[in-house]
C-alpha cells in the first residue's frame, strides 16, 4: 500500500516503475499530471483511482499493467502520451520481458477489456508516436465514450485503430454492463 500526500499535484516519473506488488492504488485528490513512465510494469495493479483534477496522462504511465481489466480517465484529461496502458511489458531500455516471480510476462497476458474516457472531446495525443494505445491488444479491448462522441472519436486514428469498438456510456445506454463485465 501507498498514499500519496493529499496536496500532491504531479507524481514524477518512475514513481512506482515496475513495482510488482502493488495491487489498488488511490490518487491524491489535487493531483493534475501524471508523470511518464510512474506506474509502468506494477504487474498487479488491478484498479486505480484517478481524481476528476489530472489533466495529462504521461507516456508509458501504466503500460504493461496487465491484471487490469478496465481503465477510466475522468473528463478533464486533455492530453494523453504514447503507450499509456497494457499490452507489450518489453523494458524499454533493455528491451527483455520483465519476470514476475520468474514467470515472463507478454502481451497476451493482458487482462484489458474496457477503457472508459469521459470526455466529449477526445483527448490530445502527444508523444513521438501520437498513440496513447498502440499497444492496446485491438481484438479484445473495447473504448467506451460519453453519449454523441463515437462519431468524434471514430474520426481519430489513434482511437479508431486501437479498439474492437468505440461505445457510448452513460444515461439511456443499454446493456453497457453486460458488455463491459465478465
Amino acid at each position: 500500500e501507498i498514499q500519496f500526500p493529499q496536496s500532491m499535484t504531479s507524481i514524477p516519473p518512475y514513481t512506482l516503475y515496475a513495482c510488482t506488488s502493488l495491487e489498488h492504488l488511490d490518487l491524491p485528490p489535487a493531483l493534475t499530471n501524471i508523470s511518464h513512465e510512474c506506474f509502468y510494469a506494477c504487474f498487479s495493479l488491478k484498479s486505480i483511482s484517478i481524481p476528476e483534477t489530472v489533466t495529462s496522462i504521461g507516456t508509458l504511465a501504466f503500460r504493461g499493467n496487465i491484471a487490469m481489466e478496465k481503465f477510466f480517465i475522468p473528463k478533464n484529461v486533455a492530453t494523453l502520451g504514447d503507450e499509456i496502458i497494457c499490452g507489450n511489458p518489453l523494458d524499454p531500455y533493455t528491451g527483455d520481458c520483465f519476470r514476475v516471480d520468474g514467470v515472463r510476462q507478454t502481451a497476451e497476458m493482458s487482462k484489458m477489456k474496457s477503457v472508459f474516457i469521459d470526455r466529449e472531446t477526445p483527448p490530445s495525443c502527444t508523444g513521438s508516436n501520437k498513440s496513447p494505445f498502440m499497444r492496446v491488444l485491438k481484438d479484445n479491448v473495447c473504448l467506451f465514450v460519453p453519449i454523441g462522441a463515437v462519431d468524434a472519436y471514430n474520426a481519430i486514428p489513434a482511437y479508431a485503430d486501437h479498439f474492437k469498438g468505440i461505445y457510448e456510456f452513460g444515461a439511456g445506454v443499454v446493456n453497457v454492463m453486460d458488455i463491459t463485465d465478465s
